[in-house]
């Protein structure tokens, strides 16, 4: 009987503790933080009458547009503050339509124009158009470039052109190298003579100058 006894005690102490799981401890629900309504869209003025070029967002949220009308391209920030309207006569693209892309620099918004080829989607002529006070003054980007350089039985336009940069509050327009495989070749020197900044608040005439503390303006150029 004592053996019996000793054996059960033996048992109760050997055998191990079994404890019940602890309820889990309810977490504090997550809030979701309410995010600030977008602002209201911003009163616009009417896009003008003529075809429409291009047409872009621009700073204050509103279009700016480029349109034709009777040969006079009128290029214009249709935002309530920040009126803005410039106007010039049409480039000239020989055979084929004028393309325009618009964009929005440090300098104001620019467009960039283009001839497209027939033989590439390289094109055969490339412009630039800025605002200059209240003109829409274009650029030819190629001018005095020389002759389209070709690869692969492909036309690739120049090896040189213009390429804008920042110079302060002056456009630079100065020669850099388009084909990379071609960038040991002099510059032509008709190309060079007309690099230079353009002081865009003062008119549109390009000084000779150099490049020194400018920077590169990003454009969609060929």
């Amino acid at each position: 009987m004592h053996l019996r006894r000793r054996a059960l005690a033996w048992w109760v102490l050997a055998s191990p503790v079994v404890g019940c799981d602890k309820p889990p401890v309810p977490s504090d629900p997550v809030v979701p933080v309410d995010e600030p309504p977008p602002p209201p869209p911003p009163e616009c003025r009417a896009a003008p009458p003529g075809e429409l070029l291009a047409e872009w967002i621009g700073p204050e949220r509103c279009p700016i547009s480029v349109t034709l009308a009777g040969g006079i391209l009128r290029l214009e920030d249709r935002s309530m503050t920040r009126p803005l309207v410039a106007t010039g006569p049409e480039p000239t693209c020989v055979s084929a339509t004028c393309r325009y892309e618009g964009v929005t620099t440090e300098l104001g918004p620019m467009l960039v124009v283009t001839e497209p080829g027939a033989q590439s989607e390289i094109p055969t002529a490339a412009m630039l158009g800025v605002v200059a006070g209240d003109t829409l003054v274009f650029v030819d980007l190629w001018a005095g470039a020389g002759a389209p350089v070709v690869e692969d039985d492909t036309a690739l336009g120049p090896s040189h052109g213009l390429t804008a940069m920042r110079c302060g509050d002056e456009l630079g327009l100065f020669a850099r190298a388009r084909v990379p495989s071609l960038g040991h070749l002099q510059v032509p020197p008709e190309l060079a003579v007309r690099e230079g900044r353009m002081a865009l608040r003062r008119g549109a005439t390009v000084r000779p100058a150099d490049a020194k503390g400018c920077s590169a303006i990003e454009l969609p150029l060929p």
